[in-house]
């Protein structure tokens, strides 16, 4: 998902959404097309097409908790498919089965309506691990190294790119360590888990 700035979709992106994070609709324009969200670090105007909607509080905790029922599975490469969908690293998912090397987790989808439901889809340990990583000084630059080579863009706003405080997020999160999303706020403010 892409957030836009809450002027005007038409402003300079400052922000983007890592695939499986949950949000609140907070409020829908005119048009439909487009949500005004709050992640848990963060606010702006999203494209509707790329929000699954749910009334249900026990199936959006699901979503917004993975730990709720029991163990999560972490990506901690720097980008995985999972169901067609790019996850970044440091999404956690609910952990299903595990059989060898290789997790099912607990996925959202999006039906043509825009309902929220899930699906099951695996993903290897190569690209995830069973539980957050320990926050160990090599486990952070082991991950924080995952992302050498990879191009800068401002707000994430390319494909395949990633902006400095995204990086900060994505490869804290992996630890179950999360900050604000802007350089702004993240200087000084610490984190939550």
């Amino acid at each position: 998902a892409t957030a836009y700035n809450v002027s005007s979709k038409d402003q300079i992106q400052e922000s983007d959404l890592a695939y499986g994070l949950p949000v609140w609709v907070l409020h829908v324009d005119t048009t439909g097309g487009f949500y005004f969200v709050q992640s848990y670090n963060y606010r702006g105007w999203v494209d509707a097409t790329a929000i699954a909607t749910t009334t249900s509080y026990k199936d959006w905790i699901e979503f917004a908790d993975p730990a709720i029922r029991g163990d999560v599975v972490v990506t901690t490469a720097r980008t995985v498919t999972i169901n067609s969908q790019t996850a970044e690293m440091g999404v956690a998912f609910q952990h299903v089965s595990t059989s060898g090397s290789t997790y099912t987790i607990k996925v959202p989808t999006r039906s043509s309506a825009g309902a929220l439901g899930s699906a099951n889809a695996t993903v290897t340990s190569a690209n995830a691990s069973l539980g957050y990583l320990p926050y160990t000084w090599n486990n952070y630059v082991t991950q924080a190294f995952k992302y050498i080579g990879t191009a800068y863009s401002w707000g994430g706003a390319d494909a395949g790119r990633v902006d400095c405080s995204g990086f900060a997020c994505n490869v804290l999160r992996t630890f179950g360590l999360k900050i604000m999303r802007n350089t702004s706020t993240q200087n000084g403010t610490g984190y939550t888990t």
